[in-house]
């Protein structure tokens, strides 16, 4: 199963019975999968006092609306900032290999958003470098939007879900062609992959905002629970006759072993 499967799959599990339930109860019904009805229930519940204490349907939707030019969305980065502006955002730690990025020779500025054990070090020895500090809420969504290119150095990430997050925005994501960025990037007009950095970083600054930005919606919940649903296939009719048979006489002999 490939890497986008793998993380619809695990998409569907966590969070989308929450905002498609209907949808996966019908399917499951269809196909006679009943425990799978149950089981949407009650990840949902659990889902959704995950959603209440994080808020990602909040910021999904600050992000999705976060598309430069939107009318009355004010970019974040000053005027005076050289463009192309360069955006990592995350945890600022050495397995990010956030320093691939900062060494980079780019025109323009580069710009790290968040905190974490590295920043001092890296803010010290890179000082032409703008180091911002964690974001949170509507200006992470702004600095996401008002960015030219998003930069993901990270060898080490099993998927990178800020990559969509950028994605949301318009904004095109250079990567190494590392798991994660390779399984989302190569052929979607949304970014480029390159063992050369810079070489993904300049190929990024000739692409289609409006195509990344389509390229992102294919990511939704709703794509990603209609992406599991595809991948379900109903049990054989035999193999669940014999199932509820073996379940039927082991409860018969539960039975008269407590009768004894």
């Amino acid at each position: 199963m490939s890497q986008p499967i793998k993380f619809a799959t695990l998409l569907v599990l966590i969070a989308i019975p929450i905002l498609e339930i209907g949808l996966l109860i019908r399917a499951g019904q269809a196909l006679g999968f009943w425990w799978l009805a149950l089981i949407v229930i009650a990840t949902a519940i659990v889902g959704s006092m995950v959603i209440r204490r994080i808020g990602v349907s909040v910021l999904q939707k600050m992000f999705a609306e976060a598309e430069r030019g939107r009318p009355g969305l004010e970019p974040i980065f000053p005027a005076d900032w050289p463009r192309p502006i360069w955006l990592n955002v995350g945890r600022v730690a050495v397995e990010k290999n956030i320093e691939a990025f900062v060494e980079l020779d780019l025109p323009g500025t580069k710009v790290v958003v968040g905190d974490g054990p590295a920043k001092a070090d890296l803010e010290g020895r890179y000082p032409g470098v703008k180091f911002t500090g964690a974001m949170f809420g509507q200006d992470l969504a702004r600095a996401f939007a008002d960015a030219d290119v998003f930069v993901f150095p990270s060898w080490t990430d099993t998927f990178g879900l800020v990559i969509l997050e950028a994605m949301a925005t318009g904004t095109p994501v250079a990567a190494y062609p590392a798991h994660g960025p390779i399984d989302i990037i190569p052929g979607s007009g949304a970014g480029a992959i390159d063992e050369d950095l810079k070489t993904a970083c300049l190929a990024c600054l000739n692409l289609d905002r409006k195509a990344v930005r389509a390229y992102a919606e294919g990511f939704s919940w709703r794509a990603s629970a209609e992406e599991f649903v595809r991948n379900l296939q109903p049990q054989p009719e035999a193999e669940k006759v014999r199932f509820w048979r073996r379940l039927r006489r082991l409860t018969r002999l539960r039975k008269r072993a407590a009768a004894a």
